[in-house]
């Protein structure tokens, strides 16, 4: 991603700047959010990539590309499952 992205921080940047966690109290919560940004894939306010795992929403930004964004989602599920 070498576009540059409106805001002054990362909270302001949002999605855009790569990508979100999302955490809800439920995993019913995070499926209604994840339900409702499907109903905007293919539209002009594409929202990316989204990956709910138990009550995390995993968001990759729609400037990388599949690839990328797949990548990026496997990492940060991967950090998520990992024991120490």
């Amino acid at each position: 991603m070498n576009e540059s992205v409106e805001g002054s921080d990362i909270v302001q940047k949002g999605n855009d700047a790569g990508g979100n966690i999302e955490v809800y109290k439920t995993k019913e919560d995070a499926e209604k959010r994840n339900t409702y940004i499907s109903a905007f894939d293919g539209t002009a306010l594409n929202p990316g990539s989204h990956y709910v795992y138990g009550t995390v929403l995993i968001r990759t930004s729609h400037h990388l590309t599949g690839t990328q964004q797949k990548e990026l989602t496997e990492k940060i599920y991967n950090k998520l499952i990992e024991l120490k």
